[in-house]
């Protein structure tokens, strides 16, 4: 029972967090049967239709990105998840999910947890480290056995000149030392974009193929494709695919997914988004092909307070020819509006990397400041012209993060310069839809 409540945990995090994730390879936890984030999912540890949806707002990156700073736009930190199942009378409390972060704002620890009634019981636990660069280097994971925390998985990262994951090292704990289990290499192209994932696996001696994630990208720079193969010992097999379609403002509207019989492309889920006007996801019906037709499976409400933070996320699945609820999550935030990382002033007024670079649609962006100063940031396209202007305020000496959000703009390389008294600094950063 408790292995079973230990992977229900661990799904409910998946579903949940999906909402807060950019599309970069690593970023969060992942169960040991689940592949690397940011691609398209083999495995069915937990069902493809949460896997496909997992990976679907990875890309859209619906939230925050749990591999830099955590802070939204409005300056708000997730720091809870409760999920709830209905028994048909209410809701009753089932799992729940912890934020802890750093002083700079960094995740630093997630604590997942069941209920059991009257108490909420640790399940397992992830603990994040962090670069320089606010790269998330090492993720541990632990379960709770009734009397203290027991290693069970440890991812860790390597990143390129610009931040980008280049190498995902996976290994499981046997007794008293790590073990080999898989890696991921991730390669780019020109314009930054991801261009092929491979996944190898760790036969003792030697590391074998295994998978292989090939990425396909419009005129736009939204991601149309992803080509999933597997290695027979010789070569490369399609297995599996997703195709996406956007609007004209580029969100994603549709996703198909599909995999190869050998002779053809075969229909699995077909999945369809709405948005409201701030550009927020407000509903997401998913579809299984049954050999003949279309049918509905699943149906996912989302509701936002008034700075647009996720506040519900209401699960339905299609029964007797009605939407009937079943699960429901929800979030809750508390707002920053400074960053002290150390209990000493900084030493030097600085202006950080943004973080992830490349983005869609959202960024964090991160300063330092030596003393009291009139603070401007501002956003510019390539042409100099200023697109928003993020901050204009004095604010005294300590750190900040505040998130970008450049859902309104178009593809393309952006830079952002801070004013601080005397201070002047231009960074550039990529956005990609």
């Amino acid at each position: 029972m408790k292995t079973v409540t230990f992977f229900l945990t661990i799904l409910f995090c998946l579903i949940s967090f999906q909402l807060f994730s950019q599309v970069n390879p690593g970023d969060e936890y992942r169960s040991e049967d689940d592949p690397p984030e940011g691609h398209s999912l083999l495995y069915v540890s937990y069902g493809k239709y949460n896997e496909l949806t997992d990976k679907i707002h990875r890309i859209n990156g619906d939230l925050e990105g749990i591999t830099g700073n955590s802070v939204t736009g409005n300056g708000s930190l997730l720091v809870e998840i409760v999920g709830r199942y209905w028994s048909g009378i209410n809701w009753v409390n089932d799992v729940k999910t912890i934020y802890n972060y750093d002083q700079n704002n960094l995740p630093v620890e997630r604590l997942a947890q069941y209920y059991q009634m009257p108490h909420w019981i640790n399940n397992w636990k992830e603990i994040n480290f962090f670069d320089a660069n606010n790269n998330k280097v090492e993720s541990l994971l632990q379960s709770w056995d009734d009397a203290q925390w027991v290693n069970e998985v440890k991812y860790s990262y390597s990143y390129n000149g610009n931040n980008q994951m280049i190498t995902q090292l996976k290994q499981l704990w046997e007794g008293n030392s790590w073990v080999n289990e898989s890696s991921w290499t991730y390669t780019y192209g020109t314009n930054q974009e991801l261009l092929e994932s491979l996944c190898q696996i760790w036969n003792s001696t030697t590391w074998e193929n295994d998978l292989k994630w090939t990425y396909t990208y419009d005129g736009q720079n939204n991601r149309t494709q992803d080509l999933g193969q597997s290695w027979d010992g010789s070569s490369w097999i399609d297995y599996y695919k997703v195709d996406f379609i956007y609007d004209e403002n580029h969100q994603m509207i549709e996703a198909l997914e599909q995999s190869w019989t050998g002779f053809f492309w075969e229909n699995e889920w077909n999945l369809f988004y709405h948005y409201n006007a701030d550009d927020c996801c407000t509903e997401e019906i998913c579809k299984i092909w049954d050999g003949l037709m279309w049918k509905n499976y699943n149906r996912v409400l989302f509701t936002y307070d008034n700075s647009n933070n996720r506040t519900e996320e209401l699960r339905q699945t299609w029964q007797n020819a009605s939407w009937t609820d079943s699960y429901k999550y929800f979030f809750s935030y508390q707002t920053i509006t400074r960053i002290d990382p150390d209990p000493e002033l900084p030493n030097n007024t600085q202006l950080f990397s943004n973080y992830p670079n490349p983005f869609n649609p959202k960024t964090v962006i991160s300063w330092q400041l030596t003393e009291d100063s009139q603070v401007s940031l501002s956003v510019y396209n390539l042409a100099g012209q200023r697109v928003t202007q993020l901050i204009q305020q004095r604010q005294p000496a300590g750190s900040y993060s505040i998130e970008f959000d450049a859902s309104h703009l178009t593809s393309g390389v952006y830079f952002y310069r801070l004013e601080a008294g005397d201070f002047i600094e231009t960074r550039r950063m990529i956005l990609m839809k």
